[in-house]
Formats: structure tokens, sequence, C-alpha cells
């Protein structure tokens, strides 16, 4: 047996295929081309082809958003039994649910993954005071946000000491490479929403030293008050950034 013949009848299926699909094709819009077209006869259909096409077959395109979020194509591929179904795939789903299309901003720092992932910060100044192993800074929430507490941490990480730190500004840390628009908006989301929030970015150790720092920032209550800010700093290495927030 010719052992090239295998890849001819899948040369001529090929062609065969893109010949009938090409007839099927009226130009008058690229929606009703791609939601009308047969890429396959009946014979070569798989289960995967035949879910392609019944998800392409429910587009409107009204909008991305409602086709994206709207469409079953996930749920008839996962029911199919060539396809194997896994704690990864749930997990895109529920994340792909949270989406809102409101902004890729809201999408991707208020996500469903993210409020998962961020660690729980200090909630009250007595709590920051106590903190040891994280890196940990206090600001007033009132601009210029002032530092008004350093722990050890943060001092072996950016190099200064608390003497030195006080009554000065996260400006401090910064330098040529930091997103200080970044590091600005994080701050005004923490205030305006009230929520925590979290951020990678360039910043400078007192030698010049530069490193990513992954910053959690959240509000800081002191008798009943929201008065203050606090920060967790964490350095880490330019693979574990998520490539959402790759911006820093």
């Amino acid at each position: 047996m010719n052992r090239f013949a295998p890849f001819r009848s899948l040369r001529r299926l090929a062609a065969s295929s893109e010949a009938s699909w090409s007839k099927q094709m009226s130009f008058a819009s690229p929606e009703s081309d791609f939601v009308a077209a047969s890429l396959s006869s009946p014979s070569t259909t798989t289960a995967t082809t035949r879910a392609l096409s019944a998800w392409s077959g429910q587009l409107t395109f009204a909008s991305a958003e409602s086709d994206f979020t709207q469409s079953n194509m996930m749920k008839e591929m996962s029911s199919s039994r060539s396809l194997s179904t896994s704690s990864s795939s749930s997990l895109g789903q529920m994340w792909s649910q949270t989406l809102s299309f409101a902004s890729p901003e809201s999408d991707f720092t208020t996500s469903w993954f993210q409020t998962t992932e961020s660690p729980r910060l200090p909630q009250t100044f007595a709590e920051a005071l106590m903190e040891e192993k994280r890196a940990v800074v206090v600001t007033t929430a009132a601009s210029p946000h002032k530092i008004v507490h350093v722990n050890a941490a943060w001092e072996g990480l950016c190099g200064y000491s608390r003497s030195e730190a006080l009554d000065r500004t996260l400006s401090l840390i910064q330098g040529p490479d930091t997103n200080s628009q970044l590091a600005s908006s994080t701050v005004q989301k923490v205030l305006s929403q009230q929520q925590t929030h979290d951020a990678y970015l360039i910043n400078y150790a007192k030698d010049g030293r530069r490193f990513i720092n992954h910053l959690s920032m959240g509000l800081l209550s002191l008798e009943g008050e929201n008065n203050f800010m606090v920060g967790v700093l964490e350095e880490v290495q330019a693979e574990d950034v998520p490539l959402r927030m790759v911006s820093y």
C-alpha cells in the first residue's frame, strides 16, 4: 500500500469541504455566511464539529456580550462523550458568568478569580500593628496619603527605616519605571468602592534595587472610622504576574 495514500485522502477531503463551503457563501454579510455555512459533510461530522455548528447557529451578532455569555456552546461540548469535563473548565464557566462587559477593568480586576485569590488584609489598626511576616505599610486615607506605620518586613523589603518612611508618601519607593497612574487609580478604587484592590507595580528599594511588587490595598478601621489605608507588599517574579494584570 502506498504510504502516502492516507495523506492524499485527507487532502481530497479538505479540498472537497472547502469547495462545498465556498459555494454556500452569499457575501450578504459575514454573519449570514458564518452561521449558515456547513464546513463538513454529514459522513465526517464529529461530536465536536456538531457542537461547534450548534454554537455558531446561536450567534445573533447583536453584540459580543450577548453571544459570549448566552451561548450554550460549553454545555453542548461538555455533554459530548468525546470531550472530558474537568475542574478547570468548570472554573472557566463560572468566571465567564461573572463578566459584565461594562469595562475591561471591571471584569479583569474584580472578577470571581481575583476575589478568591486576594489575601486577607488587616481590618483594624491593631491588626496591622501585629502583622510581622508580610510587609505592611499604613497611610492616611486623606490625600496625600502620608505613611504612619511600616513594619520590619517592609523595612527589609524596601530598605528604608521606619523613621525614614514616616510622614513620607509612597512615592518614596517609586522610580522611573513605576506606573504611577496605576498606583493612583488603585488608591482611588479602594476609597471610592470601599473594597480591597490589588496591582502589580515596579517599585524601588532605597539602594536602587528594582523589584516587581504585588500590592494589595484596603481600608483600615480605627475607632470605627476608615481613616487609614493598609497595603501589603509582596515581591514576585515577572512570570508570576497574571496576564490580565500585566500593566506595570
